[in-house]
């Protein structure tokens, strides 16, 4: 699990840096970024992208915004997925007795 969880922030992290560089190739990185840290980074790009960017310059909008997609994303598929994953689970078998 941990080799996983090592694998997913590197492909996250080069995504995210990739998404940064300019050119066709952010424009792809960004899309990749954006599907492999569903859901919290369509919140965060969406929901945030005008106040964040009011807030703060573009470079440092962009650097904060991938670190906490990054972060929320890490969250979420690793304890509040597999939590649910549990409850859920857990709920399924009571109510089959």
């Amino acid at each position: 699990m941990l080799v996983w969880k090592i694998v997913w922030v590197g492909i996250a992290m080069y995504l995210g840096v990739a998404s940064l560089s300019g050119g066709e190739a952010a424009i792809a990185a960004t899309l990749g970024h954006l599907i492999w840290t569903l859901p919290a980074s369509m919140f965060l790009y969406f929901h945030n992208f005008e106040w964040m960017g009011e807030s703060f310059q573009t470079s440092t909008f962009h650097f904060f915004g991938m670190a906490i997609t990054n972060l929320a994303a890490y969250l979420f598929w690793f304890n509040v997925f597999p939590w649910l994953s549990r409850r859920l689970d857990h709920l399924k078998n009571r109510w089959m007795r």
